[in-house]
């Protein structure tokens, strides 16, 4: 059974952090959760063999949380340190096809959710069917039944409730699903991966409304007078306490393209009906919005082994979702986008304006200054891109 592989899987995680301990960089994949989780479940059933009884859900959740915390808090960023630590990072990826993942942003997990959900295709609970649970769960069920939403196995498994016992389905895959939110919600973030987009041909094929990063959006780490002291020493300074690692210019524009990113793939927030004022088309700004984000999705798509730099990686998004590539077609702006360091667009910067990089990351919040330098040499470049030949 997979819980035959759990010893593997923590013998690659330790193999890992003995690379962070050693002031290293390493990078770990999990591509299956399985030998985690049927160890887990083997320790479950072992466990009430030898109570002679079931253990409460409450306790089993709790300790769940706690064995999952144990793995995923192994990955970790080391600062190095005046006693001689070099510093060193573990960085963990895993890979799970679970429901639990994919009913953030399906339609599937919209319906079961809409007010007036038909619970006809399966049963439904009534609130007196989850006496003794916790006044936070009674209270998540009762907002459900405000917003007219029948309480099924379907809308059940969307909030994370489990239903009464004695009811619905206990099988490993709901089981399944419980321990994925559990990680889920332990995790620095997730990427939500979309089949359908995959298999036509549009990547990166993400789930830009489902996928998001809390990577360095946590707590200052250490007990809560810890914290509480460096808070203050910031406000005496006049400082607020800087917690975010990512690059402001980055945060702002990637904030931005997901918002627009997600509404692309819903067709009812497309532009429609009349003409505007000054006569531009419905059509006309749909395909407008559409290239636009077409060149965003080329910039994020970068061939591999062609690294960027923070401050690259903006400059390139912000050319691509300000419309100033529009003039070109589809491919010649992706071409330009494309490249990593290297990228076309990149190299006409560094020699036209190289100041806009260097503000870029120095930086705190991009001044209009450098966004109007930035725009005046992504137009310099199209104009050089349209201009014909000369003639040998």
């Amino acid at each position: 059974r997979p819980a035959a592989f759990v010893a593997p899987m923590f013998a690659a995680i330790a193999a890992g952090e003995a690379m962070r301990n050693a002031g290293r960089h390493a990078l770990l994949v999990l591509d299956t959760l399985d030998p985690l989780l049927d160890a887990w479940r083997l320790a479950f059933e072992w466990a009430e063999d030898a109570l002679g009884r079931p253990l409460e859900p409450e306790v089993a959740a709790t300790e769940r949380r706690g064995c999952f915390a144990g793995v995923l808090e192994r990955a970790a960023s080391l600062h190095a340190s005046t006693d001689g630590h070099p510093g060193g990072s573990l960085t963990l990826l895993v890979l799970a096809e679970t429901e639990a993942m994919a009913a953030l942003g399906s339609v599937a997990a919209a319906r079961a959710l809409a007010p007036g959900a038909s619970g006809a295709a399966q049963a439904s609970y009534a609130l007196e069917d989850f006496a003794g649970r916790k006044e936070v769960e009674i209270a998540r069920l009762r907002k459900l039944i405000d917003r007219g939403i029948a309480l099924t196995d379907a809308s059940l498994a969307v909030v994370g409730i489990a239903p009464p016992q004695g009811n619905g389905p206990t099988s490993p895959e709901r089981e399944e699903a419980a321990a994925m939110r559990e990680l889920q919600s332990l995790s620095d973030g997730q990427l939500v991966l979309d089949g359908a987009m995959a298999s036509a041909g549009s990547f990166p094929a993400l789930n830009p409304g489902a996928s998001f990063s809390r990577f360095g959006l946590g707590s200052f780490g250490g007990n809560r007078a810890d914290a509480s002291a460096k808070a203050a020493a910031a406000a005496a300074a006049s400082a607020p306490p800087h917690r975010d690692v990512r690059p402001p210019a980055l945060q702002a524009v990637a904030a931005h393209l997901r918002t627009e990113l997600s509404l692309e793939l819903e067709a009812r927030f497309r532009p429609g009906g009349r003409p505007s004022s000054d006569g531009t088309s419905a059509q006309d700004v749909d395909g407008a919005l559409s290239a636009r984000l077409g060149a965003v999705r080329a910039a994020l798509l970068q061939p591999e082994r062609s690294p960027a730099s923070p401050e690259e990686m903006t400059a390139l998004l912000l050319a691509a979702c300000s419309g100033a590539l529009s003039p070109l077609s589809g491919e010649v702006a992706a071409a330009a986008l494309r490249g990593g360091a290297d990228a076309p667009l990149l190299a006409h910067l560094r020699e036209a304006a190289p100041q806009v990089l260097r503000r870029i990351a120095e930086e705190k919040s991009m001044s209009k200054a450098t966004a109007r330098e930035l725009d005046l040499a992504v137009r310099l470049f199209v104009a050089l891109q349209q201009a014909p030949a000369p003639s040998g």
